[in-house]
């Protein structure tokens, strides 16, 4: 992971990256570093030229039941937690509780903590450099930041009528570097031909939750969402998503936080196809 974020504190702009899209049938389990986890990569970190990365984890099946010390380095880390649960315990004692599905937990630079993986744990794993804090280190958060899924954490304040949207108050820790949402459909239909094709002013990195979606990308192709699928679409890439499920959800990054939407012509050119077999 890259030690520094590429923009100084006073400038907010996309990060270059390249568009790509990861299955859960295109990626294996791996050990990661710390030899606690398996990770399963999710196509950020080679897309954004290893400046930001997501991965999937699952506690390592040779690992000793019980807690797993960590030391944070350098980076500043956003935890979903996607199946199961876990206990995360704080340096000096400080006990939160249990972390269960949609519940989030972000992790600042130099953070020491304990983690006990509970009944079937899947954990979301963001990653930035740990320079994407505020500016004076002096006023960044030191300790964990621990969010709860409820009904009332979901608000129709979006771009989208038929989109609700959960944040985790990423934009205002990032200075408006970077902003972290759920978004989910409210059960109102989609226009009619999707949301028609756009650009945005922004690097957008996703990966579904819940239910299906198709999303048509120029020169990346027609693409049906499932759960567990991720993608990665560059700034001013056109793009238009045709339909979502009534329980569709997504869990959203875009850099920067605020960001201009263009209408975009419809390619003349036939889509390729992603086939699931």
């Amino acid at each position: 992971m890259s030690s520094k974020w590429p923009y100084s504190a006073d400038v907010k702009l996309p990060i270059p990256a390249n568009f790509s899209f990861a299955s859960p049938s295109d990626s294996d389990w791996r050990p990661d570093a710390s030899g606690f986890w398996e990770e399963r990569d999710l196509g950020l970190h080679a897309a954004s030229g290893g400046v930001i990365g997501a991965t999937i984890l699952r506690p390592a099946p040779t690992r000793s039941s019980g807690e797993i010390h960590q030391a944070q380095n350098g980076d500043w880390s956003f935890l979903l937690v996607l199946g199961g649960a876990i206990r995360i315990e704080e340096g000096g004692g400080a006990q939160t509780g249990v972390l269960n599905r949609l519940d989030a937990v972000y992790i600042p630079p130099g953070a020491r903590y304990g983690m006990t993986p509970l009944d079937g744990l899947r954990l979301l794993r963001f990653t930035a450099p740990g320079s994407v804090l505020r500016a004076a280190d002096s006023a960044a958060p030191r300790g964990l930041g621990y969010f709860r899924d409820s009904p009332a954490a979901y608000t129709s304040d979006g771009p989208r009528a038929y989109i609700s949207y959960r944040t985790f108050g990423v934009r205002e820790l990032t200075q408006g570097r970077l902003n972290i949402q759920i978004s989910r459909s409210r059960g109102k239909p989609m226009p009619e031909g999707g949301t028609g094709w756009h650009t945005h002013e922004m690097t957008e990195w996703f990966m579904v939750l819940s239910g299906a979606g198709r999303l048509i990308v120029k020169s990346g192709g027609d693409f049906l969402l499932r759960p567990g699928d991720a993608m990665t679409i560059g700034p001013d890439t056109p793009h238009n998503q045709l339909s979502a499920d009534d329980d569709y959800a997504e869990f959203d990054v875009c850099i920067p936080a605020d960001y201009a939407t263009a209408s975009a012509q419809e390619p003349r050119y036939p889509q390729v196809a992603f086939a699931r077999t």
